[in-house]
């Protein structure tokens, strides 16, 4: 159970830890990536995205947000249209637990959910790292499910404490 995590957790690290030497750059990169790639949603059109060629022009273009500000996107997103907020279509919900009003649905594209559950193996790496008899023992695990339901257009919604709890490796989930 420890080897596949040190070897897949190494290399995450080594990824991470270059990544992190230039996280402005990394950032800007990662943040043009986004635009390019969503500038004829709905929401990209409406905020220009092909007239943003820097940060300045980002702050410029697009307001800070709230999720009541991106709810009649998300509404659409529900019902099963494309191309309103990413080109990439949600493969699932995250549903908030509603302790601010009523549950919010947030969209998670394939590659977000990959990449939570590459963080969530680098977490275990790290902790292992840090504490290595920390899987010697059984642990106690609450988690809400993975999927609650499906939305209109039949994308599953549920807790990301679940998800996340699906996406560790099954020697893991076995000491949970």
């Amino acid at each position: 159970l420890r080897l596949p995590i040190r070897l897949e957790g190494s290399l995450l690290k080594r990824s991470l830890d270059k990544l992190t030497k230039t996280p402005h750059a990394t950032q800007k990169k990662y943040l043009f990536e986004i635009l390019t790639k969503n500038k004829a949603t709905e929401y990209g059109q409406k905020y220009n995205f092909t007239k943003i060629n820097n940060e300045k022009d980002f702050q410029k273009h697009i307001p800070i947000n709230k999720y009541q500000d991106l709810e009649p996107y998300i509404e659409k997103t529900l019902n099963g249209h494309n191309d309103i907020l990413t080109t990439d279509a949600p493969v699932i919900f995250n549903l908030t637990s509603g302790t601010s009003d009523k549950p919010k649905y947030i969209p998670v594209i394939a590659k977000t959910k990959k990449h939570t559950a590459l963080l969530m193996h680098q977490w275990l790496y790290r902790a292992l790292q840090d504490h290595p008899s920390f899987l010697n023992k059984f642990n106690l695990l609450i988690t809400s499910p993975p999927v609650e339901g499906h939305t209109p257009s039949g994308t599953p919604y549920g807790s990301l404490s679940g998800q996340i709890y699906n996406n560790l490796p099954h020697g893991i989930m076995d000491r949970y």
